[in-house]
């Protein structure tokens, strides 16, 4: 992995010197940079693929590209382009390739990428920028355009250096983010900087120095399927396909193994194409936090494909610290877990990682659809959501009823100056493009666009570039969607058995136990945490003190929900309230 940068105007060496310092945890193995009198470009290297002769920015007659990602099926692309006359200088880059598929086929080549990536081609002839990020956005691009400077990054903290740009917080994104626990879509939490959507690609004319933003439409491959059986062979082939895929690197790579359906799958099938034993990682917790280690079924995992296994024990002591960096570098607030960082910041000196992110989305989310059909959990959920949010928000039913941390009503109390916005439901409810009833597809839809992109991916890439280490999501494979999309619906899980085709699909692979256990999760010990070792820090964040300078927060809604808190025990909704005012404050105090 990489991280670019570019500004339309010619930038000193010393701003050039900060951008690469930013981003060094990026790509710390080669930086470089281009320059003319209009646009600067600058890349941070992590060698993974031709690490002799990959280096960036790399230039092919009037192109010159700055790229993060890895395109998986750049060897059949650059045999093709071969066909069509072109020449190859390296032995294996996908940069290459890129740059060769822009000249032969323009903004069409987004049609013909599997993997995942965020690319800008400067294009002297048209002297525009052209930049796109992949279908899901596992590779993140950031924007600013403000008094006609236009800069883009892979992280929001390069883009405070820009001078014109103002540390101004966006009302709406706090908002959603006390709504989600991290903030979707194409704002960030600061109102100047936002991020390109999922599946968008941009142009910008340095002429003109106008942006435009529009999205790309891949055409996926139609399955046909005689029976369930045939349902869960293809199943088998397009996963393997997928990882085998995703295997493609010079440089070893290692599988987070969390003892769960989708890692063990995962790492099973790696190990089972691999040539040496592989390597698996797993994080736990000991003593008031041991209900949320999972290391015996990983160590189970292990010891059934014979793989170097490592386990880490998280200390809770030492959250604290870790948090402070962590958050001085995401620069946005993010109240989900933030367990996997273990994973990534104790790997030595691997590279790259397989992780299980995705799975839970293209496999029926562990029955989130139950919470939008007529059952016991549609009931429970509806009323969440009518005795705190408008009644007639409910005509957007799917933004409507899909879960949040705070409701309409709970913001009004808590913010001083909430501005009544529905924004939000209208937003995930306009996710849905299908024609169709089939609520399991529609849910699948709207995670593909919501909860997939700006949550799990984002903090998977921040916490692991964090640490210098590219993780790759061999779920997401292209064949992995057109396979998923190409099921029906009345196999997309059951009431009693949500993922259940993906179980039935790890058969043979991995051992039953571990395909039968429930779901745990890789989370956080929360409620622990906040009585206890974070305790001193939610009561300063929560003091009169603290809530009276931002001048943010109802100073007594703010005391009732904390002291409530104290009182109460296994109190799942209350603990992820807590959470994510505190996860907001201790973010807010180390960027403001």
């Amino acid at each position: 992995m990489c991280g670019i940068f570019g500004i339309n105007k010619k930038e000193t060496k010393e701003f050039i010197n900060k951008i690469i310092s930013d981003n060094n945890h990026r790509g710390p193995d080669q930086n470089d940079y281009y320059q003319n009198e209009s646009l600067t470009l600058i890349h941070n290297r992590l060698s993974i693929l031709d690490i002799e002769h990959g280096c960036q920015p790399m230039y092919f007659k009037d192109l010159v590209i700055i790229y993060n990602g890895e395109i998986f099926n750049s060897v059949s692309l650059r045999k093709s382009l071969e066909d069509k006359g072109y020449y190859f200088e390296t032995n294996n880059s996908d940069t290459e390739v890129l740059l060769k598929l822009y000249h032969f086929k323009g903004k069409d080549m987004l049609l013909d990428l599997n993997g995942m990536f965020a690319f800008v081609i400067y294009d002297k002839k048209k002297n525009i920028l052209f930049g796109a990020v992949d279908r899901f956005s596992i590779k993140p691009l950031y924007y600013t355009i403000n008094n006609n400077i236009f800069s883009f990054s892979s992280e929001i903290k390069p883009l405070l250096s820009i001078n014109t740009i103002t540390k101004k917080l966006s009302k709406n994104s706090v908002f959603d983010y006390f709504q989600l626990q991290y903030v979707p879509f194409e704002n960030t939490i600061f109102e100047e900087i936002k991020k390109i959507k999922n599946s968008n690609f941009f142009v910008y004319d340095l002429n003109l120095k106008s942006l435009s933003i529009n999205e790309y439409k891949k055409k996926d491959q139609i399955y046909e399927f005689k029976n369930y059986n045939e349902i869960i062979e293809v199943g088998k082939n397009c996963l393997n396909n997928s990882i085998k895929k995703w295997s493609q690197s010079d440089v070893p790579i290692s599988c987070s193994l969390s003892g769960g359906l989708d890692s063990s799958l995962i790492s099973a099938i790696f190990a089972k194409n691999s040539s040496k034993k592989i390597e698996t990682i797993t994080v736990g917790f000991d003593g008031e936090d041991k209900n949320h280690d999972e290391r015996y079924f990983a160590s189970k995992v292990s010891k059934f494909l014979n793989s170097d296994h490592r386990e880490v024990i998280v200390n809770p002591k030492k959250i604290l610290s870790d948090m402070d960096m962590i958050f001085e570098n995401l620069c946005e607030p993010y109240g989900g877990s933030l367990a996997s960082w273990y994973v990534y910041n104790n790997l030595n000196q691997n590279k790259v990682i397989f992780t299980g992110t995705g799975a839970d989305e293209i496999f029926g989310n562990y029955g989130k659809w139950k919470n939008f059909i007529i059952s016991d959990f549609f009931v429970k959920n509806f009323y969440n959501n009518f005795f705190n949010q408008n009644f007639l928000d409910l005509k957007h039913f799917y933004g409507f009823m899909y879960s949040k941390i705070f409701y309409h009503k709970e913001l009004k109390k808590l913010f001083l100056n909430y501005e009544k916005n529905n924004n939000l439901i209208y937003k995930i409810n306009s996710l849905i493009e299908t024609n169709s009833h089939r609520t399991k597809k529609i849910i699948q839809e709207i995670d593909f666009n919501l909860q997939l992109p700006w949550e799990f991916l984002y903090i998977t890439d921040r916490l692991s570039m964090l640490n210098s280490i590219e993780t790759r999501t061999p779920f997401l494979d292209d064949e992995m969607i057109s396979f998923i999309n190409s099921v029906p619906n009345k196999h997309m899980g059951k009431i009693t058995n949500s993922k259940k085709l993906l179980k039935d699909i790890a058969k043979g692979f991995i051992p039953d136990e571990i395909i039968q256990r429930k779901k745990k999760g890789f989370v956080l010990p929360k409620e622990n945490w906040l009585k206890n070792d974070l305790k001193k820090k939610l009561d300063y964040f929560s003091s009169s003190d603290f809530i009276k300078k931002q001048e943010i927060f109802s100073e007594n809604e703010i005391k009732k929900l904390v002291g409530k808190f104290y009182k109460s025990k296994n109190n799942t909704s209350l603990v992820e309230k807590i959470w994510t005012f505190f996860i907001f404050q201790f973010w807010y105090e180390k960027n403001f």
